[in-house]
């Protein structure tokens, strides 16, 4: 588990945060991928993209499109799992990474979760 994830104990539970999140954000990515002019992109990078589901919306809509949903380790997965029930696990379209945001951080108030 990357350190910065455990900085974030204090949080609600991750699968029901990314799900929560999922559902309450799709009107919103499919409104943007419908409404912004994507033409002249060749890549999208969605960083703390949790499920990938901008990503998601934005690859389906427009296919000339390749994107990259970065956020913790741990959701990573999650993000996979989304981008698969998509059909967009081609490895080309549509793929999640992983990347420790926070590492460099220093924490000052572990029991707070405050950065310094």
């Amino acid at each position: 588990m990357d350190a910065a994830f455990s900085a974030c104990r204090g949080l609600p539970a991750l699968p029901t945060c990314t799900r929560s999140r999922h559902s309450t954000d799709r009107q919103d990515f499919e409104a943007l991928a419908d409404k912004f002019d994507f033409s002249r992109f060749r890549s999208l990078c969605d960083v703390g993209g949790a499920t990938g589901l901008l990503c998601i919306e934005v690859a389906k809509k427009h296919p000339h499109i390749e994107c990259i949903t970065l956020d913790l380790s741990p959701v990573e997965p999650v993000a996979k799992k989304h981008i698969t029930a998509a059909g967009l696990a081609d490895g080309r379209r549509v793929e999640a990474h992983r990347r420790p945001f926070l590492a460099d951080l220093r924490i000052c108030e572990p029991a707070l979760n405050r950065v310094c």
